[in-house]
């Protein structure tokens, strides 16, 4: 599957304003269903901003919306043939941008719920305990 980057800015420029109609004879029948979210979460310029202002309940309805969809439908697209066409379709386009937005709402709920990355977690203890010693000491 193509980075978002490789495609360049161009081809989002130039489509960005169809992103809001998506074909149905483009997509494989068993994701048709998800068109309209996909329509709602593709990631363009705004669509991360979406992701990032969306309530706890939306980003919840977005990891969840494709558990009654098969890898092998979602990914077996994603990852065909079309993944290495230097102009991919708008709807191939926007079904990549919802996995991607379906990742970081992951990451955003785990965020809002005190999750901190492994890598970061002694220093979050370190400047816990250093900000203590400074109330204590007040």
């Amino acid at each position: 599957m193509r980075s978002r980057s490789s495609w360049g800015t161009f081809f989002f420029t130039e489509h960005q304003s169809a992103m809001d109609k998506l074909n149905p004879d483009k997509v494989p029948l068993p994701l048709v269903h998800l068109i309209p979210i996909a329509e709602k979460w593709a990631l363009g310029e705004e669509g991360y901003h979406q992701v990032y202002n969306a309530s706890s309940e939306e980003l919840e309805a977005l990891v969840h919306c494709i558990d009654d969809v098969t890898d092998d439908d979602l990914f077996g697209w994603l990852c065909g043939p079309e993944a290495d066409n230097p102009n991919p379709s708008l709807e191939y386009v926007a079904f990549t941008d919802l996995t991607q937005a379906i990742d970081l709402a992951k990451v955003l709920l785990k965020k809002r719920q005190g999750w901190v990355p492994e890598d970061r977690k002694e220093e979050m203890i370190s400047l816990l305990k250093e900000r203590i010693r400074k109330l204590n000491g007040l």
